[in-house]
């Protein structure tokens, strides 16, 4: 998702247009991207990844998945499932459901942008697990969550 699909042409990425920048104008956010990634498909669960995390680890979605089925069998109804480190949680290795883009488009209608404040307002809709939890070592939350963000070009 992105406001400007344009950019990305020269590298022949497809990208969607961002339907919620024209619901809610102003700078773009990583909520907003959420919010737009989650309407563009209704009715489905998506992972979000970040772009700049480029070690995903599929064994850790499927555990993710897992902790969503069993918390269904239980008699609750989670809607989203987000990884969380000492520092932290990580909303984008991520798994959430698309009826969740309204919560997110009215939280930022608020003026609000944090996702990290968005998913703790959404109570036990949106699960938080660590290495416990999914029956993992902590370090391979470390690798998978490690991101790539720099600045080429230091002052």
């Amino acid at each position: 998702m992105t406001d400007r699909p344009g950019d990305f042409e020269p590298w022949g990425l497809k990208c969607l247009p961002d339907p919620v920048g024209s619901q809610l104008p102003g700078d773009p956010s990583s909520l907003r991207g959420l919010a737009a990634a989650l309407l563009a498909h209704p009715g489905r669960w998506c992972f979000l990844l970040a772009a700049d995390m480029p070690w995903p680890d599929a064994d850790l979605l499927g555990r993710q998945g897992l902790w969503l089925e069993r918390r269904r069998r239980r008699g609750r109804s989670p809607l989203g499932v987000c990884l969380s480190l000492p520092g932290g949680i990580e909303p984008f290795h991520a798994v959430y459901h698309a009826s969740l883009a309204a919560s997110a488009i009215r939280f930022l209608a608020t003026g609000r942008r944090a996702v990290r404040e968005w998913i703790a307002g959404e109570g036990e809709a949106i699960g938080v697990v660590g290495a416990r939890e999914l029956g993992v070592a902590a370090r391979r939350l470390d690798r998978c969550l490690a991101n790539v963000n720099f600045n080429p070009n230091p002052t």
